[in-house]
């Protein structure tokens, strides 16, 4: 998943963070201790497997914050609308079960 992630974040920059971030925050298995910390290696000029693509710092923060917010928001929406019946209808596909 790390290769996805520099991959995206090399060819995207800001908007693969925001996107990933997004999907991280909306319970979508991304890693995104891996997302934020290569946005910041590429900021601080570090050049990762190959990726020479320069960020600010300050817009993958940005990016990475709004991403987390709309991921939140998309998450507490599909809870506040499905609630229990979603969990209990859709849940055993996402390894939850009722307790």
């Amino acid at each position: 998943m790390s290769h996805f992630v520099v991959t995206q974040i090399g060819q995207y920059g800001y908007l693969a963070v925001f996107v990933l971030m997004v999907l991280e925050s909306a319970c979508i298995p991304v890693p995104s201790e891996v997302v934020m910390l290569f946005g910041g290696a590429l900021a601080g000029g570090v050049v990762v497997a190959g990726v020479h693509v320069h960020l600010n710092v300050v817009a993958v923060a940005l990016a990475g914050t709004a991403g987390n917010l709309v991921g939140a928001s998309i998450a507490y929406a599909v809870g506040r609308v499905g609630g229990r019946p979603l969990v209990e209808r859709f849940g055993r596909y996402v390894l939850l079960r009722d307790g």
